[in-house]
């Protein structure tokens, strides 16, 4: 499974990403302080569990949620399968929204 398509909303200084196409092979480049990292570690809280780390700080506007999309291609046999209800053709869309609420009031286990 391999990302395919990526956009990030409300998170540390990125507002707005729109679509961001990817390939097997690709690069963030910018200036300084211009958002690059803050695209890495989007992708790590979609492919984490639960609220993935996230704190309050990591809202660019705390009245408005954190929406994280990817989208997956290439996908093997096994997940096919395992993903089988979820895909729309050959492709999983992950979308992930956090809450501030999520962020002050964890659910405690």
């Amino acid at each position: 499974m391999i990302l395919h398509q990526l956009r990030v909303q409300n998170f540390r200084s990125v507002k707005d990403s729109d679509d961001i196409p990817l390939s097997s092979i690709f690069a963030f480049i910018g200036e300084n302080n211009s958002g690059k990292s803050n695209l890495i570690r989007s992708i790590e809280c979609l492919t984490s569990a639960g609220v993935s780390g996230i704190g309050i700080n990591d809202f660019n506007d705390p009245s408005k949620s954190i929406v994280i999309k990817g989208t997956f291609d290439l996908l093997l046999p096994n997940e096919l399968k395992r993903w089988r209800s979820y895909l729309v053709g050959r492709h999983l869309t992950l979308e992930k929204h956090f809450c501030k609420c999520q962020v002050l009031f964890p659910v405690l286990r």
